[in-house]
């Protein structure tokens, strides 16, 4: 309804009671999730109040609004205790850090559905650095590339080596047609660089060892 990436997070909350949407903006997720019966009830974060006005507004415009809370605050500030996934999309990697980090104490056993746009390796760092395990990854594309990392908090260390840092451990072990075709794109866009940085180079030599894996196989 509301396109292929909203589609995709709401498909990833599984027999949920009740879902955060922190920065929920057009509050189009809560939507589907409730329409698509993913979850029975829902809480509407966002710290700026045109926004979350505007959800209430398309909430409201659907008949949900029994079924949502709606909280004027920040991050996990104000997180209802009885929710058990917590949706963090359309935000900066580092802004998702920052935001979590502030409240780790809060997350105990929720199901963490992170859709970072910029990033997401730092994200993946800071997840494995916390004990976060990273149980499933998608990169989607919806008029432009989406990485999407679902994960909980686990009782053990988590060390992850740079590859999966970079472009995640899910996807390396479970790799699709879009994955790919994504990191054709940005090994494309690395040449076109006139002076590539050290760093440039180096994460070119990882897309391309990736890449002439899969050719190996097919």
């Amino acid at each position: 309804m509301f396109g292929k990436r909203i589609e995709k997070l709401a498909s990833l909350i599984k027999d949920s009671k009740k879902i955060a949407d922190i920065g929920t903006d057009h509050g189009y997720l809560i939507i589907e999730a409730l329409l698509e019966g993913k979850t029975l009830k829902a809480q509407a974060i966002d710290n700026k109040k045109m926004p979350l006005l505007r959800a209430k507004e398309n909430i409201v415009s659907f008949g949900l609004e029994k079924k949502v809370s709606f909280s004027l605050s920040s991050g996990l500030d104000d997180l209802d205790e009885d929710v058990d996934h917590i949706v963090m999309s359309g935000l900066g990697g580092s802004l998702i850090i920052s935001l979590l980090e502030e409240h780790l104490d809060k997350i105990t056993n929720q199901t963490l559905i992170l859709q970072a746009n910029r990033n997401c390796a730092e994200l993946r760092s800071f997840l494995s650095e916390n004990s976060f395990k990273i149980e499933y990854e998608k990169v989607i594309f919806d008029d432009k590339y989406y990485e999407i990392i679902v994960t909980k908090k686990i009782n053990e260390k988590i060390k992850l080596t740079e590859k999966e840092i970079l472009f995640g451990p899910y996807n390396l072990k479970h790799p699709n047609n879009v994955f790919y075709n994504y990191l054709d794109d940005e090994y494309a866009r690395y040449e076109k660089i006139k002076y590539p940085s050290k760093q440039i180079l180096h994460k070119k030599s990882l897309i391309k060892d990736i890449l002439d894996k899969k050719d190996c196989k097919h």
